[in-house]
């Protein structure tokens, strides 16, 4: 048994029930701590080295993957007895910045093998959070900053050097910690995130998911189900814009990239010409002593720091055209097109911050302290509320993440309604991608930010986030056992295209009354994937119309529990009908070629259909519906 298991098992033998004592015996002994792959590549003629740092968790109350790799009840969940709670960031530094260390050069790579957690004692006790905490979690908000420096250069970049050399703080890792094929990894405990100013690029991740358990009213039932094999990634250009970076599952050779592919040098040109584009960029604010762009988030977050910004915000020629054009809706009765959504926009922030105000001091459940933000009477400060609206965030300062939140505002929270929080956000992403420029593909009336990040002119990165909303393009959750990274390019993923909207398949996982189950199933491939039967669904990308990764050339697959064989392929792409139960012209998409008796009827009854969501995008989502396995032939 590892040092992990017994220590878990030493406190939990005097702490928990015994239900809780088997669960977690089970999670521990029988189940080792799952661990996720990561690698990271740096484009080959890049002309930079890289320098990664990796960054988990923050200081928090509970931890729910650890409850839910440990496998609570509902009884143990919310009694608060066993929150697991995190005393701040755990991080480390890859290659750098030890004397010797560089980075990863042009052409280089490394990888790091990822656990759940490692533990910091040798006995966890799951109420403590005594700095630095009782054990590291790499998987639950995790942070990867790039750093970059000319491979001339022949050192790390200043900043981060000088980062490395305030960490103050070992990690006292007891067992299990990350390792790495290829590099040198060097560990810290730190309550400070690296700051956005700092000359490097963000990418985010969260790996495994913890969907609560349908049966956890049963006994000894755990109050959540652990999934060791999903990952959720984004290259985040939410906040700001320094360097190029690209992401795909590790372990699924199926999903293509989402981020920016281009060069670090053309990345850097896209930039400088947004910056010098006349009555656009000309005078947009980039932190004080980088080239590092700022976006309007960040800019109205930040708007009286004139320290941080090179202008500072009131000085700088653009962001005040935004906020004239705000003012001009909001106050001067502009007839505008685009004032409508600016108006339905900031009428919802305005009736998100009065329940701010009233319901901070009595709203238990916000877990509200200290001071609330803005006025106490009348709306937000107009900075403020550009913040937010940028930002697309509540009004919840000093109370819980989860407070306040914009679906829940009062008279908005209603769908029913003509104008409702659904209505609103797309408003919200129609300004977004507001086109008022002669040139296709060229947005920035609202946002020029949005316009440098998408638009074909400047960046030109359609695959990722531009702002803080900007999902349907920016992020990718899916099943893997990692993520794999590249700086710089594409020429080193193995898959070099881009991601594609899935096609979601849903089936029925068994046939009640005859004890026939799906037990596996396979994308592209013979049956090579298990089957859950919480989980009955999983997706295939749509892949690129016209090549091999087109839909059409993927044959999906399953086996059942008597033996059985089933296969089907899609014979054309979209568009597809829409109708959700299935039409003989659904079903005609469907080639059943290599299927016999029993399991040819049933796949005759599979149909591909789509429907078209209602937002900002009009994203068109895509479905195969098919049912459980047949009785057995006779």
């Amino acid at each position: 048994m590892s040092s992990c298991s017994r220590a878990a098992l030493s406190v939990l033998a005097g702490l928990l029930a015994l239900s809780f004592l088997v669960s977690a015996e089970s999670a521990n002994a029988a189940d080792p701590i799952p661990i996720m792959t990561i690698q990271i590549f740096n484009a080959p003629s890049s002309g930079y080295n890289i320098y990664p740092v990796l960054s988990a968790g923050a200081a928090s109350d509970f931890d729910s993957w650890m409850q839910a790799y440990f496998k609570l009840t509902n009884d143990q969940v919310s009694s608060g007895s066993y929150p697991y709670p995190r005393a701040g960031i755990s991080r480390f530094y890859i290659d750098c910045c030890a004397a010797g260390e560089n980075g990863i050069p042009p052409g280089g790579s490394v990888t790091i093998a990822l656990p759940l957690y490692s533990p910091l004692v040798d006995n966890i006790v799951p109420t403590d959070k005594t700095p630095p905490g009782q054990f590291a979690d790499w998987w639950q908000g995790g942070h990867l900053e790039v750093f970059r420096n000319a491979t001339s250069a022949g050192q790390p970049p200043k900043a981060l050097s000088d980062d490395y050399n305030a960490e103050k703080t070992p990690l006292p890792i007891y067992s299990g910690p990350p390792s790495c094929s290829g590099c040198t990894l060097h560990f810290f405990f730190n309550t400070a995130s690296i700051p956005n100013s700092a000359p490097q690029q963000l990418l985010e991740y969260t790996l495994g998911a913890n969907p609560v358990n349908p049966q956890n009213a049963q006994p000894n039932q755990p109050h959540f189900l652990f999934d060791a094999a999903n990952v959720d990634y984004d290259v985040s250009y939410v906040n700001n814009a320094y360097m190029p970076a690209v992401m795909e599952p590790y372990g699924n050779k199926l999903i293509g990239w989402i981020g920016a592919a281009n060069s670090i040098d053309d990345f850097t040109a896209g930039m400088d010409r947004f910056l010098n584009a006349p009555d656009y960029g000309v005078g947009w604010p980039v932190y004080a002593g980088t080239t590092k762009i700022a976006s309007a988030l960040e800019i109205f977050l930040n708007f009286n720091a004139t320290d941080l910004f090179d202008p500072a915000p009131a000085q700088s020629a653009p962001v005040m055209k935004m906020e004239s054009l705000w003012e001009s809706c909001v106050k001067g009765n502009s007839t505008d097109a685009i004032c409508p959504g600016i108006l339905d926009v900031t009428n919802l922030l305005d009736a998100n911050f009065d329940n701010y105000r009233k319901n901070f001091s009595t709203n238990k459940q916000w877990g509200c302290s200290g001071t609330p933000e803005g006025p106490a009477s009348g709306p937000p400060t107009e900075t403020s509320l550009l913040a937010h609206l940028y930002g697309w965030g509540p009004f919840n300062y000093n109370c819980a993440a989860t407070a306040n939140l914009l679906q829940d505002t009062p008279g908005y929270d209603d769908p029913a309604r003509p104008v409702n929080y659904a209505s609103v956000k797309k408003e919200f992403d129609a300004l977004q991608y507001w086109n008022n420029f002669p040139v296709t593909g060229i947005y920035g009336l609202f946002d020029p930010y949005v316009g440098l990040i998408h638009g074909k002119k400047y960046i030109d990165a359609p695959y990722t986030y531009a702002y803080s909303v900007d999902d349907a393009v920016g992020n990718m959750q899916t099943d893997g056992t990692g993520l794999i990274i590249e700086i710089g390019g594409v020429s080193q993923l193995p898959n070099p295209d881009h991601a594609t909207p899935n096609v979601n398949i849903a089936y029925g996982y068994s046939s009640p009354g005859y004890g026939i189950s799906f037990e596996k199933y396979g994308r592209c491939s013979p049956p090579d994937t298990t089957t859950n039967p919480n989980f009955a669904s999983f997706a295939v990308p749509l892949g690129i119309d016209g090549t091999s990764s087109s839909i059409i050339n993927c044959k999906i697959t399953f086996l059942d529990s008597k033996g059985r064989d089933y296969q089907f392929k899609i014979k054309s792409p979209p568009p597809w009908g829409t109708d959700r139960n299935g039409n003989d012209a659904e079903r005609a998409l469907i080639d059943c070629t290599g299927n016999t008796g029993q399991v040819l009827n049933w796949c005759q009854d599979v149909y591909a259909w789509q429907e078209t969501l209602d937002d900002a995008h009009q994203t068109i989502v895509y479905h195969v519906t098919a049912g459980g396995p047949p009785p057995l032939d006779e």
